[in-house]
């Protein structure tokens, strides 16, 4: 399922792919809702992706999400291994989501994968919060010590694979 979607983008978006071999890395980004759906998920270039507000939005309508579903919508993108700080970029999209929303608190992720091999999917992450009223972005504390930072939103599994194939295509395939 993961490798036709990903097939699907690349038949459909030629300026990726004649861009960028399919076997180097690209940023990827996907959005999680309520029940661990997918709200939207985008292939970028190595230095970045974009989140399709439009498809995002429209998917918020059908599912009818009320203001405090939005608020625990996890927007997640990976950057390329060891590079967890949020760009420039990142804090105007998070900024922009959050205002297009109209929600007061946005989860904004970032993940980095500890290898590009498929075998592993150990990864670590840095999470942000958003906060309008305040117009400030802080880091998603956990106050829990039994559980590590890296745990406080755990990823699905099946969402973790299909990231990491987003970002690295075959390269990890023999």
């Amino acid at each position: 399922m993961i490798k036709y979607i990903v097939n699907k983008f690349f038949s459909k978006n030629k300026k990726y792919y004649n861009g960028y071999s399919k076997f180097s890395f690209r940023e990827s980004s996907m959005v999680i809702g309520k029940d661990n759906k997918v709200l939207d998920f985008q292939i970028g270039t190595p230095v970045k992706v974009e989140f399709d507000f439009r498809s995002i939005w429209k998917k918020i309508k059908e599912y009818k999400y009320t203001k405090d579903d939005i608020s625990n919508i996890h927007f997640i993108h990976v950057h390329p291994q060891g590079y967890l700080k949020m760009s420039d970029q990142d804090r105007i999209c998070i900024k922009g989501l959050a205002m297009g929303l109209g929600t007061d608190i946005l989860s904004f992720n970032i993940i980095t994968f500890n290898s590009s091999d498929f075998d592993d999917v150990e990864y670590c992450s840095s999470a942000y919060m958003y906060i309008l009223a305040e117009d400030k972005i802080v880091p998603r504390l956990n106050l829990d010590p039994n559980i590590p930072q890296s745990k406080v939103f755990i990823m699905p599994g099946r969402s973790l694979l299909q990231l990491k194939y987003m970002s690295y295509g075959n390269k990890g395939r023999s």
